[in-house]
């Protein structure tokens, strides 16, 4: 069963990313989604060349930045997230595909829920 995952934290750093008179900012678009073994973010970044975003993960925090080029003109985005204990950072996949990037985030094992047998 898949539940939205309302215990992220977004750290939205537009406002703080610098910006000369050649480009313009945009906000992203996002989903934030947990089953028993992941949690998936999805955004939506259309017009955006894979080759031109930038995604790192450190600690607890993962930050997506880039540029898309449009009409002469370079929009800037930047998008952090403060991820559960629960996350392993050193799990994470990203797809591109249609516009829409997505990130699979999987759970470390000794966080996932497990049934205890008891032994006679």
């Amino acid at each position: 069963m898949l539940t939205v995952f309302d215990s992220f934290k977004l750290l939205d750093f537009n406002s703080f990313f610098d910006c000369d008179s050649n480009c313009s900012k945009f906000i992203l678009a996002t989903n934030i989604r947990e089953t028993d073994g992941s949690y998936f973010i999805e955004i939506d970044l259309p017009g955006v060349e894979p080759k031109d975003v930038d995604i790192s993960a450190e600690n607890s925090k993962l930050i997506v930045k880039g540029t898309r080029n449009r009409n002469g003109k370079s929009d800037v985005f930047s998008k952090s997230f403060l991820l559960p204990q629960s996350a392993d950072i050193q799990n994470i996949s990203a797809t591109y595909k249609n516009g829409v990037l997505q990130l699979n985030i999987k759970k470390r094992q000794e966080s996932l829920a497990r049934k205890i047998p008891i032994i006679c």
